[in-house]
């Protein structure tokens, strides 16, 4: 039988506890770093939004970078494992493949999105970051490039017209946001199925086999 605290309530276990302290670190990570940007997003900042100590931040990551490479590395392979899964889904009822392009497109939008712009950025003048994070981005790249050959209409192109074609999309489809945010003309939902149309006809022409 599990110990039980003074409110009769069955005690957390050592490990059950790590794993909500991280869980909130991971939170707190994200929404600190989209909310301040990765350099103003301090550990005090970071753990002050997940309701820890910084010794405990410390006493499961040896830095900030550790951090926050985890923290990504973490739900990444989390939404990766998703689109997996709906792109399965998808294929077994013969979905329209631009189901897919607007998954990603949403993924694109929301906060692990931006701080993998804004760490990438931030990147290019800190050559500590830059060291720690490029493994992390090729491991990114290896899940996409996996994920593309879950799909096999996808898988049926080329290997190098695919990593094209992939290269091609991961651009387009990040940089997305940041361009309709800056325009002041155009329908956000019709430039985005423009842009869908667009990369689907081009994936056909480097030899892929989308379901009509």
């Amino acid at each position: 039988m599990s110990p039980r605290s003074s409110s009769g309530k069955p005690r957390r276990t050592q490990p059950e506890r790590r794993a909500d302290t991280i869980d909130a670190l991971v939170d707190a990570t994200i929404a600190t770093i989209a909310e301040l940007g990765y350099h103003r997003a301090t550990t005090a900042a970071i753990c002050a939004r997940a309701g820890v100590t910084q010794g405990a931040l410390f006493h499961h990551f040896e830095t900030r970078i550790d951090l926050v490479v985890a923290t990504l590395q973490r739900l990444t392979e989390q939404r990766i494992a998703n689109y997996v899964q709906f792109a399965a889904t998808l294929q077994r009822h013969q979905g329209d493949p631009r189901s897919l392009l607007r998954m990603v497109g949403t993924l694109a939008r929301d906060d692990v999105a931006l701080v993998w712009a804004e760490l990438t950025l931030a990147a290019r003048t800190d050559a500590d970051l830059a060291a720690r994070l490029k493994p992390a981005i090729g491991a990114r790249w290896e899940l996409i490039r996996s994920a593309a050959a879950v799909f096999s209409g996808l898988a049926a192109m080329p290997d190098a017209n695919r990593e094209v074609w992939l290269q091609l999309l991961r651009g387009t489809i990040e940089l997305a946001p940041v361009v309709e945010s800056l325009q002041v003309e155009g329908d956000p939902t019709r430039l985005s199925e423009g842009r869908n149309a667009a990369l689907l006809a081009l994936a056909e022409h480097l030899g892929a086999r989308l379901p009509v």
